[in-house]
């Protein structure tokens, strides 16, 4: 009779009731994170694209300064173009995504700073045109280091923040090669 009071204990409501709340406390986490990891993908997204507006920018600057260099672009134009990109990367360097989620924010903040970097590497290779100097050269060269140097810190940044919303290294490396 012992043997079937603690098996009748077993199956007992208050322990089906128990192993209920368990399943859906896990059912309830397991959505939580899958709506974390879709809210910050879809943002990522965002950001990557914002990124790539000003790679493309700094991108072109960098072609335009070798066509330069090749003397297949006047001092003026170029120059110009150099005042052009100053103007679009110190815009987007204020313009950063919105509703960024907490976690994003030191990613997001890394890309408008690359922004910033581009625009003053086109800063100072205007200053160069004007003056001349090689430290004036040194300045842009620099600049340019500063852009190329941010990308790591992006790279880093946009890793971090992918893994805190639960991304396993597998699909941080298929989200990265899908961009």
């Amino acid at each position: 009779m012992t043997l079937i009071g603690i098996i009748g204990a077993n199956n007992s409501p208050s322990t089906e009731t128990n192993a209920s709340k368990t399943i859906e406390k896990t059912k309830t986490a397991a959505q939580t994170v899958a709506k974390k990891k879709n809210e910050v993908r879809e943002q990522d997204k965002i950001v990557w694209e914002y990124f790539n507006h000003i790679v493309d920018a700094h991108n072109k600057l960098m072609d335009a300064l070798n066509s330069y260099s090749d003397g297949k672009m006047t001092k003026l134009n170029f120059y110009n173009y150099a005042k052009e990109i100053e103007k679009y990367q110190g815009n987007m360097s204020v313009s950063p995504p919105g509703n960024v989620p907490a976690i994003a924010k030191e990613y997001t903040r890394s890309v408008a700073d690359m922004a910033l970097f581009s625009q003053t590497a086109a800063q100072k290779l205007k200053k160069y045109l004007d003056s001349g100097k090689t430290s004036d050269l040194s300045a842009a060269q620099s600049a340019i280091q500063q852009v190329t140097g941010s990308i790591n810190v992006i790279a880093n940044n946009r890793v971090k923040v992918l893994s805190d919303a639960g991304f396993t290294q597998a699909e941080i490396k298929k989200i990265a090669s899908e961009n």
